[in-house]
């Protein structure tokens, strides 16, 4: 809200925000009640399941902590009504379904109107969920994921089991590694008691990827800088460019990559 209003008094009532849907989950108050939540809606699923719609979020808060309890009962319904809906096979709330960019909205909002009812605000929100990941395969892509799938075939062939296949060494030449799953097995509430899961991987606030935006933010939501990559390129001086934020995270002294 305050780059909203930072932005208008500069004459730029303009922007784009862009936020990964599973931001609720780490709000600590959300994620402190989505695990309660989740632990409820386990233990209590027959009665849960009994409900009629009207009554299941009441239902819910009684068996919640006070806390906990009262946070739900504040949340629009159309919030409300994805946290009380049905988990995925692995237990996990689906993130996906809730409309977090319409809760930041309206939350936006109302803060640019205590900071300055004089600044425009509106909004409109777009949910790029499988768009977003069913975009044209780069030639670091296919390089990738080739290789990739050579290296998990080498090890099938080899009788050997229980490994990721993984690449490093991108800008010189490739090196295919196994990585035992044992080791990216990490302890997750699931279905209301622990289990042993692979780890998501999400983004590290301390990798260099990460601080390299850090550095960057405020100058960027202050200013119009963007950049525009254009189309996929297949030919051309950029078509063996890796993702910046591989090469930043890898430690890569090049953004051109070269694999096998």
């Amino acid at each position: 809200a305050k780059v909203v209003v930072e932005r208008s008094h500069k004459g730029m009532n303009y922007g784009v925000l862009l936020a990964p849907e599973g931001l609720i989950e780490f709000i600590p108050e959300m994620n402190a009640m989505i695990a309660e939540l989740n632990d409820v809606l386990a233990h209590e699923a027959t009665a849960f399941a009994a409900l009629a719609d009207d009554q299941k979020a009441a239902f819910v808060e009684s068996k919640l902590s006070a806390d906990n309890g009262k946070l739900l009962a504040s949340l629009p319904h159309y919030i409300v009504d994805m946290l009380l809906a049905e988990r995925d096979s692995h237990g996990n709330l689906q993130v996906s379904l809730i409309p977090t960019e319409q809760l930041l909205i309206d939350m936006t909002k109302a803060r640019v109107k205590e900071l300055d009812a004089k600044v425009p605000f509106a909004a409109h929100s777009h949910f790029l969920g499988y768009e977003g990941r069913c975009g044209a395969p780069t030639l670091f892509d296919a390089a990738y994921t080739y290789n990739l799938g050579l290296t998990a075939g080498s090890l099938i062939l080899d009788g050997h089991s229980g490994y990721m296949a993984t690449i490093t060494g991108l800008t010189s030449g490739g090196v295919p590694q196994a990585i035992p799953l044992a080791g990216l097995l990490n302890i997750e509430r699931r279905h209301g008691q622990d289990e042993f899961v692979i780890e998501k991987a999400l983004v590290k606030m301390d990798s260099p990827a990460m601080k390299f935006f850090a550095s960057r933010r405020d100058e960027w939501a202050a200013s119009d800088l963007f950049t525009s990559p254009g189309p996929r390129q297949f030919w051309g001086p950029t078509t063996h460019q890796q993702p910046i934020s591989v090469a930043l995270n890898s430690g890569s002294n090049s953004l051109m990559f070269k694999i096998g």
